[in-house]
């Protein structure tokens, strides 16, 4: 078996979009899900680092890294973005969304087994977020994706109450 690391991917990502003509508009979507590197730790049960940076990579490397990809191809991009970590990343968050990026709701938590948990704890984690989103930004969130794109039927009938457009 094969594996590839995400390194390896993402510049594997680069090379076909910088190789796309910039006469042609792209048609394309893609999804970024903005997993900081304390969530994305847990979820795989990693230990926590010894010392943690005061700003996360993936805000202060990926991001720009990927809005500038993103700019000089013209693409639009929807970041699911973890309720969590909306506060403390207010600027990056900002600089998406005067690009036209969407964002999007990622719960707040990042449960990797949220359909599992109680009703009630998603609500919870969908609308937090939310709100958090909405506060940031002035406008509604129309998008959800759950972590680890485990959707279940609770999970979803919370997403039409409160009249997301997709998961």
């Amino acid at each position: 078996t094969t594996s590839f690391s995400l390194y390896e991917i993402f510049h594997s990502f680069i090379k076909i979009i910088d190789s796309m003509s910039t006469h042609t508009p792209p048609i394309c979507a893609i999804t970024v899900d903005v997993d900081t590197i304390p969530h994305y730790r847990n979820i795989h049960g990693l230990p926590a680092p010894h010392t943690v940076p005061p700003q996360d990579p993936i805000y202060t490397i990926a991001i720009p890294r990927i809005l500038d990809l993103f700019q000089r191809h013209q693409i639009r991009g929807t970041f699911f973005i973890i309720g969590a970590d909306i506060e403390a990343h207010q600027d990056y968050l900002l600089e998406l969304h005067r690009a036209n990026h969407e964002l999007a709701n990622h719960s707040w938590s990042h449960y990797y087994h949220l359909r599992t948990l109680s009703r009630e704890i998603q609500r919870e984690e969908i609308q937090k977020t939310e709100e958090a989103l909405e506060h940031l930004l002035g406008k509604r969130s129309l998008g959800f994706r759950t972590p680890g794109y485990n959707i279940s039927s609770s999970i979803l009938e919370i997403l039409q109450t409160h009249q997301y457009l997709y998961d």
